[in-house]
């Protein structure tokens, strides 16, 4: 086992370098399976999906329960609940040029048996990437399928679901990008040519308007967090610059939208809310807290190379942390990335090994 130790006084100042908290990598061999996407649904259940394998975790990451594979070929997955999950599938049948089919298969058993939906027809007119899955239950699901294109534009198709994938119906929508629904009715898509800007619905998907934000601060728009509900219309929204953190809030269920808080570090920022005042935000050098809002923060630990961060309660998170490696100069090169956790509101991180 190879332990990191920092000193063991921490400098409580939000701008200042991290020399506090530690990071454990346990054991795995040399080459631990490249972790592809990860969610932790509660404070002891998540689920990972790896080049390898989609597993089941009941106990925070100390033990995992592999998954049956739901599709022979490349696959996106996600769990909603620890025993309901689908996941999505594009293929194409005999000629080349027709259209992508695509695949939705799902689960209510925790990935033991998967079923197949109705096959949806992509468009003939593009090639689809993976999509974004996000159901509400078993019966209540949309599926979000990226267009290839080019820089220059941003398209998708959304199909909607509300009787368990027995039939869908397609939505226009305004880009391509991350989709989340709050209900049947209200959800969120972020994402856009360019810096990404927040569409709202309020009628499933098939209306969409832009939800007009303050301007930023800082040269370039690099992250935009989907909303996070806290209730009586009220949202949260975490934004990121080159080297800031911005959290805002809507209490006009996201006609507008206010600054709360603003924080600067080194490096791109990945920022995780757990509710209406705490919130996590890990920079290349450091990872803070704030349990008032953003009025102080306070200095935990250094997590370098967060991609993703994932707090389910004030003590409790994941971080999905990715950065490239060179076996020789710009040359043979490849992704590491690891699925990080935390136990004591991100103290210190041990590296979880999912099979």
């Amino acid at each position: 086992m190879r332990r990191l130790r920092a000193a063991a006084i921490c400098v409580l100042l939000a701008l200042a370098p991290l020399a506090c908290g530690r990071v454990e990598h346990s054991g795995a061999g040399a080459n631990p399976p490249q972790v592809e996407d990860a969610e932790l649904l509660s404070a002891t259940i998540g689920w990972v999906r790896t080049e390898d394998a989609l597993a089941l975790t009941f106990d925070g990451g100390k033990t995992w329960r592999g998954v049956l594979a739901p599709a022979s070929g490349p696959y996106v997955a996600r769990f909603w609940t620890p025993t309901a999950g689908a996941s999505v599938e594009l293929t194409r049948r005999g000629d080349p040029t027709a259209p992508q089919v695509i695949t939705v298969r799902l689960t209510g058993d925790g990935g033991r048996s998967w079923h197949p939906a109705a096959a949806i027809i992509g468009p003939s007119s593009d090639q689809l990437i993976p999509a974004v899955i996000d159901f509400l239950d078993a019966r209540h699901g949309w599926v979000l399928a990226t267009a290839l294109t080019s820089s220059a534009f941003s398209r998708a198709y959304l199909y909607q679901t509300t009787d368990g994938g027995i039939s869908w119906t397609s939505h226009p929508t305004p880009s391509s990008g991350a989709v989340k629904f709050a209900t049947q009715s209200e959800g969120w898509l972020i994402g856009g040519a360019g810096p990404p800007h927040v569409y709202q619905t309020h009628d499933g998907g098939l209306t969409w308007r832009e939800s007009g934000l303050p301007p930023y601060e800082g040269i370039r728009l690099r992250r935009l967090g989907l909303p996070f509900a806290v209730g009586g219309g009220s949202w949260l929204l975490g934004r990121a610059t080159d080297s800031a953190a911005e959290i805002l809030r809507s209490t006009d269920d996201g006609a507008s939208w206010q600054r709360a808080a603003r924080v600067t570090g080194t490096g791109q920022p990945t920022i995780s809310l757990v509710d209406g005042s705490n919130w996590f935000v890990a920079f290349d050098d450091q990872v803070i807290a704030t349990g008032n809002g953003g009025d102080t923060w306070d200095q935990r630990s250094t997590l370098p190379n967060a991609g993703t961060l994932q707090f389910r309660t004030q003590r409790v998170g994941w971080a999905l942390e990715s950065h490239g490696e060179c076996r020789s100069f710009k040359s043979d090169c490849h992704r590491v990335a690891k699925l990080m956790a935390t136990t004591d509101g991100g103290r210190s991180w041990t590296q979880l090994q999912p099979p």
